[in-house]
């Protein structure tokens, strides 16, 4: 970790020492950080599962640059079995993949996954009515797993019955690209799609803040807000957006707080409001995903028009609502 820590550049923005580990890493994790990034250097040992003697396997352009020692190869004497018990052909299960901030600033191939399925379902539709239906669906799905609302069922067997099965099925599909493109790295997954297929309202002045825009003003933000939970005086910190669109500045707060050695769950509660019923599905299906606790209203700002308001999974679980009302009554006192 503290080689890729290098290499990535990563930091720790609550140590003095600015660095992920004080102690220098050994061989052992430079290894680990080239076999991601050049793997060719690797002379590497697989173990079959009928003899106890390593198989040597060298990378295509080992001879030219040199091969690098490498960690002895494993006991199969000792210990348990490894997590491949599929036999000798299939790939190992227990492969650890990077964590997503080094996955910032790469291409998002579940983007492109999502655009093209969309660009499939219900091809004939007007494509801003497909988009509606799919966002306000997945909601009604992630919302009524804890609610059950009636109101939300109705409204989802409505949007459904227009599609046919096929069509129907690829909206799950989508919700699925949703899940993972947010997997794979935190972003405003939905709003960069949303913007990328012209969607927004352009006379509403409807355009979506890049996501690298609002990280930056996250860790502007959050430079003043976050001294209070350095000290001990507020047990969390509450964030609002009064013009949300899909999420994208609350799920940058909550990359800002990681990042800084803070936990969103437990310490960010967020309150977000769009005019736009479209735009707060969005905010509620990605804040609902990222596991972040928050209300998602559907209203007017500037008049403090609410039409509706909804609570995200987490912030249920985490009784955040007592928790809220409890922070306002100790302010108030």
């Amino acid at each position: 970790a503290g080689a890729l820590a290098r290499i990535y550049q990563w930091e720790r923005c609550d140590q003095p020492q600015r660095s992920l580990f004080l102690n220098e890493t050994g061989t052992e994790s430079e290894i680990l950080t080239l076999s991601e990034i050049r793997p060719e250097l690797l002379t590497y040992y697989r173990v079959p599962a009928t003899s106890g003697v390593p198989e040597v396997n060298t990378g295509a352009d080992a001879d030219a640059v040199g091969s690098l020692p490498l960690l002895p190869p494993p006991d199969v004497s000792e210990g348990e079995g490894a997590a491949n018990d599929d036999g000798p052909d299939d790939p190992d299960d227990n492969v650890v993949a990077l964590p997503w901030a080094a996955r910032r600033g790469k291409t998002n191939l579940h983007v492109q996954r999502f655009v093209s399925l969309f660009n499939q379902t219900a091809p004939d539709e007007n494509r801003w009515q497909v988009f509606s239906d799919f966002v306000h669906m997945a909601a009604c799905s992630l919302y009524n797993a804890l609610h059950r609302d009636e109101a939300f069922e109705a409204d989802y067997m409505r949007r459904v019955g227009r599609y046919s099965r096929e069509d129907a099925n690829n909206m799950s599909c989508l919700l699925a690209e949703v899940i993972q493109g947010l997997e794979f790295c935190p972003t405003d997954f939905l709003g960069q799609i949303f913007m990328n297929l012209e969607l927004g309202n352009a006379r509403h002045g409807q355009f979506f803040t890049p996501y690298n825009v609002s990280h930056t003003m996250a860790q502007m933000t959050l430079s003043d807000g976050l001294p209070v939970l350095t000290s001990g005086e507020r047990d969390f910190i509450t964030v609002s957006d009064p013009a949300c669109g899909a999420g994208g500045m609350i799920v940058a707060l909550a990359e800002a707080m990681l990042e800084a050695g803070f936990n969103p769950q437990k310490q960010m509660m967020a309150y977000c409001v769009d005019i736009d019923p479209v735009a707060a599905m969005m905010c509620y299906i990605q804040l609902s995903l990222m596991g972040i606790p928050a209300i998602v209203a559907t209203g007017n700002s500037l008049t403090v028009e609410i039409k509706r308001e909804m609570a995200t999974p987490m912030f249920v679980l985490g009784h955040w609502h007592y928790r809220w009302q409890a922070e306002r009554t100790r302010q108030a006192a």
